[in-house]
């Protein structure tokens, strides 16, 4: 059934076959972030979104749901009765994860291209993806601490113990490899190590992962979508990325924050916000940056790959550079990009 503001679907039996091609994309990058590669789901909306911007949102929502149901069977079936180092608790807490986590590549899929079938901006379409990603796990935390007095995080973290307990025990049974058991043993002690050094900004990592995700989803189901017209609005190209003034103050906030605290100051509870603060922002700026640089490349006849190196010499070995370039082009406007007008600007 069409709706007012549907897209115009392609002619003729190319419409089936399109459909199975996004539907077999989301599957194929659903399978291979549940078992193999999880950033892959990432990007997994992308192919629903394309879906639900060509043939609906009945079409999105079954094929989303289909999807977060068939992994968690596979998975199921998988793991039945499977020996294992990983206690049974825990791969039903994975699964369970799992799970809550294709429901939200679904539910991205659906806000990006619902985004596109209403008609909204390019920008739009990236922020209803990107809080797709990050509201879901956030009601759930706090439908859990409201609802239940359950910590969700804690619960998370207790994996590694658990597994620990679970090396210790097949240890003393003798029914593994002693080298296995010790390789295992630390993995696991790195993978604890790390994941607890990332739950004071698991905040900022979640904000800048969906982001990133809804980035990179909305620019695959575009490129799926580009044999047929209509096609969604795109973002400017890269080398004219600037982000709205205003951002910066949040920037800023959280550099002084971080200045703050390497001083001595405490700042109790606002040591937190603002460390997620200066993360979340200085990702944003590095990109920012990362356009600047990409803008002065592509002013000179210079090869893609290079183009491609340069960015990534910069990203990595000269962040801080690179992120203070982009703060600062809010007012040095370094590309000499026209800018929006705003009250009190003499530009015009």
């Amino acid at each position: 059934m069409r709706m007012p503001g549907d897209a115009p679907l392609p002619d003729g039996d190319g419409r089936a076959a399109e459909g199975l091609y996004f539907v077999s994309m989301a599957a194929a990058l659903a399978l291979g972030g549940a078992y193999f590669l999880p950033p892959l789901l990432l990007i997994a909306p992308g192919p629903l979104a394309a879906l639900v911007y060509r043939r609906g949102y009945r079409a999105g929502i079954l094929a989303g749901l289909a999807l977060a149901l068939g992994v968690f069977w596979l998975q199921s079936v998988s793991f039945a009765g499977a020996p294992g180092l990983v206690p049974p608790h825990v791969l039903r807490l994975f699964q369970v994860g799992m799970f809550g986590a294709l429901l939200t590549v679904g539910l991205v899929g659906l806000s990006i291209g619902g985004s596109w079938r209403e008609g909204g901006t390019p920008a739009a379409a990236v922020l209803m993806g990107a809080g797709a990603f990050v509201l879901p796990p956030l009601l759930a935390y706090a439908a859990a601490a409201i609802g239940w007095k359950v910590n969700l995080l804690d619960v998370a973290y207790s994996v590694w113990g658990a597994m620990q307990d679970e090396i210790a025990r097949q240890r003393a049974l003798g029914a593994f490899d002693p080298q296995v058991l010790d390789q295992m043993s630390e993995w696991v002690q790195a993978a604890e190590l790390s994941s607890r050094a990332l739950r004071p900004v698991l905040p900022a990592f979640c904000a800048t992962a969906g982001l990133v995700g809804s980035l990179g989803s909305g620019a695959l189901a575009r490129r799926m979508l580009r044999r047929h017209t209509p096609r969604p609005e795109p973002l400017p190209p890269f080398q004219l990325w600037r982000f709205p003034w205003y951002v910066v103050f949040g920037f800023l906030l959280g550099q002084g924050t971080v200045l703050l605290n390497s001083l001595g100051v405490s700042l109790g509870v606002w040591e937190a916000v603002g460390r997620n603060l200066h993360l979340f922002f200085s990702n944003v700026y590095l990109v920012q940056g990362l356009a600047i640089i990409y803008y002065f490349l592509t002013r000179r006849p210079v090869p893609a790959p290079v183009r491609v190196a340069v960015l990534a010499v910069a990203g990595i070995w000269l962040s801080l550079f690179v992120v203070w370039l982009g703060a600062l082009d809010v007012w040095l406007n370094f590309r000499r990009l026209p800018l929006g007008v705003r009250e009190g600007d003499d530009e015009r």
